[in-house]
């Protein structure tokens, strides 16, 4: 097609996406069940410049009552351990 007038170059096109990732942006994923896909869109998040991933009632994987009770114990242990200035149970590296 030759260009005229009336025909917009490609630098001269509108684009229907921003230049600059906008800080009011966010990216939602809803009901996640696997953390590897968590990790792939936050790498292509970050990759295309954004920064804001939020997660909606991710998968948690303590669906029965004696995991979520061992994970809230656990919670309490290394509470008492850091307020008794002792290593923690599950240190976070």
């Amino acid at each position: 097609m030759k260009r005229t007038e009336t025909t917009p170059s490609a630098e001269s096109a509108a684009s229907p996406w921003p230049l600059v990732p906008s800080p009011s942006l966010r990216f939602v994923l809803v009901r996640t069940s696997h953390p590897g896909n968590i990790g792939a869109a936050a790498r292509a998040i970050r990759t295309m410049g954004f920064s804001r991933l939020v997660l909606v009632q991710p998968h948690h994987g303590s669906a029965t009552v004696e995991t979520r009770t061992a994970i809230g114990q656990l919670m309490i242990d290394n509470l008492g351990a850091h307020f008794a200035h002792k290593p923690l149970l599950t240190p976070v590296r």
